[in-house]
């Protein structure tokens, strides 16, 4: 049976039961429609639903929105992420994900094509950086050239 003929069977069972007199008919609950590409879910409905599954945190490219729609949802994990291979913006990448709430930022350094030296000066630079920010945790996520 299609999902949405499944759904409409049971919505119309259940909305039909008889119920007793001392309680007034109320329809049930209707479930949270799944995203889809045409439809995605709001960032707070998205937060809302990474705690009701019981999570206890984020990873993503944070902003101030989300730590507070996390905070509001009582998320106490937020770990940020970070792209450059420009160390002019290290210090400025680390502090903006800092401000939004990352105790750990997860990055991706330089490109593809980047020579193994100059990635190791911008990876020890980075690292500089977050030291001289203070609290913060700087990772790096490294990947194979195939």
């Amino acid at each position: 049976m299609p999902f949405f003929r499944h759904h409409f069977a049971d919505f119309r069972l259940i909305s039909t039961r008889r119920h007793a007199p001392d309680r007034p008919h109320r329809r049930p609950p209707v479930p949270p429609r799944p995203p889809t590409s045409a439809r995605e879910w709001t960032l707070k409905k998205k937060i809302k639903a990474v705690a009701a599954a019981g999570f206890d945190g984020i990873a993503t490219r944070l902003t101030p929105t989300h730590r507070h729609l996390a905070e509001a949802a009582g998320l106490r994990h937020l770990l940020g992420f970070i792209s450059s291979d420009d160390p002019a913006e290290f210090s400025a990448l680390i502090r903006e994900q800092k401000e939004a709430g990352a105790i750990y930022i997860n990055v991706q350094m330089d490109n593809y094509d980047t020579p193994p030296a100059v990635a190791t000066q911008h990876w020890l630079a980075l690292v500089r950086a977050a030291e001289k920010i203070g609290g913060i945790v700087v990772s790096l996520e490294p990947h194979r050239d195939c």
